[in-house]
């Protein structure tokens, strides 16, 4: 009878997981705060190049606005697209899958099968293409995660990797360190504890 208490007790402390909408906007969000930090990076990076350009390159002609503007546009684009691969792949591989948004917010990217918390380089670089990939297409792709049931983006389908909040990770971790076979349902025979005890 106790065992069957104990099992009970178990049972009703398992914690459940969280709803999928609130994952969904936990990923959003912290989407959101990494788009913000490139932004913010980009134009550090542009402003400092121009004003480079225009205190020591002194051939070229940046007092004219249209000469200006398009050295400005040409470098934002270029600096944009190098800063969006390089922030998500070294922020994936070397802070084992985990960018500021997804510190801020809880969550962590972990490769196919594996939740050591390590991406290869390979998984980084690929789900940093797949990003790129979304920006391109003006982050279309990146709404599949509220029309599919497995939250699936086209980053985790390039790269083979998946999100897990950190909660999902813990329910994940302690439903395989006590397995469900290690439990018993039922409790102890008492005929059986009886013979055993005459025995």
């Amino acid at each position: 009878m106790e065992k069957a208490k104990t099992f009970t007790t178990i049972h009703n402390l398992t914690p459940k997981l969280p709803a999928k909408n609130e994952v969904r906007k936990s990923r959003t969000y912290a989407f959101v705060f990494d788009l913000y930090c490139i932004v913010l990076l980009t134009n550090f990076i542009c402003f400092t190049w121009m004003s480079f350009v225009n205190g020591f390159i002194t051939n070229m002609a940046l007092t004219h606005r249209d000469v200006a503007k398009t050295l400005f546009s040409g470098s934002y684009n270029l600096s944009l697209a190098i800063v969006y691969t390089s922030y998500f792949f070294f922020s994936y591989y070397l802070n084992n899958g985990k960018t500021l948004g997804k510190m801020l917010f809880k969550l962590q990217v972990y490769g196919n099968g594996n939740r050591n918390g390590e991406l290869s380089a390979k998984e980084a670089f690929t789900r940093s293409v797949g990003y790129l990939f979304c920006n391109l297409l003006s982050f279309i792709p990146f709404v599949t995660i509220y029309f599919r049931k497995d939250m699936k983006s086209i980053a985790d389908y390039i790269s083979k990797t998946h999100v897990l909040r950190e909660d999902e990770a813990a329910i994940l971790d302690s439903l395989e360190e006590k397995p469900m076979a290690q439990v018993e349902l039922f409790p102890e025979d008492p005929v059986a504890h009886r013979l055993s005890k005459i025995a």
